[in-house]
């Protein structure tokens, strides 16, 4: 979960000013409203729970 949210799936990634981003599809929200996401912030919120 991030910010709220409940991740449903990774639907892209890309390099942005030096960042790896994935783009992630929130679970109950369209596929055309996914956000781009620091890498680094979804391993941390993994990490947490696993």
């Amino acid at each position: 979960m991030i910010d709220g949210r409940i991740v449903d799936k990774l639907i892209g990634r890309r390099s942005h000013e030096g960042s790896l981003q994935y783009l992630v599809c929130w679970y109950g929200v369209p596929e055309e409203d996914a956000t781009w996401v620091n890498a680094e912030k979804l391993v941390r919120i993994f990490i947490s729970v696993v």
